[in-house]
């Protein structure tokens, strides 16, 4: 099943996932798994959109009487300020319209609620976590409290 967001809602995720996975230990959740699952998947997002937009200025990019692209000494195309206007009306659509698709992985099982704000909460729903809510939302054992279980061997 795959999911379909924006370039933007993308984005947000991938900033709010890798900031909340950065902090104290969360890389070794459940969740900090999932995150680490698909961020690559973020990353084609990222490349696709990037194309996307190339060709997009390409488009639109003003050509001399050869059908040469200009650009100016820097490398950046050229444009007549109608096609410009046009090139910008479809970046725009590129970022904040157009649906792109990824493979969600969803936690099976959350940190502690006060781990995990609720942007960072609407951010990851969907991507990495199950919107049916069936992650069990509780703290994840720890090597302390496995060693002290009762079943532990010594």
């Amino acid at each position: 099943m795959k999911i379909r967001r924006t370039f933007d809602q993308f984005m947000d995720f991938a900033d709010k996932a890798s900031i909340w996975r950065a902090r104290e230990q969360n890389a070794q959740t459940k969740l900090g798994y999932a995150i680490t699952k698909v961020l690559p998947r973020i990353a084609a997002v990222q490349r696709q959109h990037a194309d996307l937009v190339e060709d997009a200025r390409v488009e639109h990019a003003s050509v001399d009487e050869k059908g040469l692209l200009i650009t100016d000494p820097g490398g950046n195309y050229r444009f007549k300020k109608d096609e410009w206007q046009k090139c910008l009306k479809r970046l725009r659509a590129l970022r904040g319209e157009m649906l792109f698709e990824i493979e969600p992985y969803f936690a099976t099982s959350l940190p502690c609620a006060e781990n995990l704000s609720e942007e960072e909460r609407e951010a990851m729903l969907g991507i990495v976590i199950d919107p049916d809510g069936s992650a069990i939302s509780e703290p994840e054992m720890t090597q302390e409290s496995v060693d002290a279980s009762p079943s532990s061997v010594s």
